[in-house]
């Protein structure tokens, strides 16, 4: 442990300093290492721009608890995972109850790969089909996610 800090613990915990008092103590290099060592730390566990397209990082963490608390979405989506039995003639229904007709919908395989299906039928506001006939026979678990734009 450097002079300046009291420990260099973050992120796993909060790092703690001495109070050091103008005209009366001796400010040292390490010091200053220890909170630019603290600063970065901060950095690395953000990364960078970790407000995103928000003002600023507590807007975006409250955002982020809106919609976990909402149940997935704070616009609205859907998302579950299929095997090919699901698909009757090639074809998925999905059931996503947005009360939404002109939503969005993305194919994932079970690859983790976003696919293009053949066709996407927006039948209602609340189901799509979406057709993935020329795929033939899927292999393990697919997943689709409906949200609203």
């Amino acid at each position: 442990m450097a002079i300046g800090a009291t420990s260099l613990t973050y992120p796993s915990s909060i790092d703690t300093f001495a109070t050091w008092e103008e005209d009366t103590d001796t400010c040292v290099a390490a010091m200053f290492n220890d909170i630019q060592a603290s600063l970065v730390a901060i950095q690395t566990e953000l990364g960078a721009d970790p407000s995103g397209g928000s003002s600023n990082v507590v807007t975006r963490l409250d955002a982020i608890d809106a919609v976990i608390a909402g149940g997935g979405s704070s616009v609205g989506s859907y998302t579950t995972s299929f095997v090919d039995g699901d698909l009757s003639t090639g074809v998925l229904t999905v059931t996503h109850n947005l009360s939404e007709q002109f939503v969005l919908c993305q194919i994932y395989n079970n690859s983790d790969k976003l696919v293009i299906p053949d066709d996407i039928t927006l039948s209602s506001t609340s189901a799509l089909a979406v057709d993935l006939s020329s795929f033939g026979t899927i292999s393990g678990t697919w997943n689709v996610v409906v949200f609203k734009p």
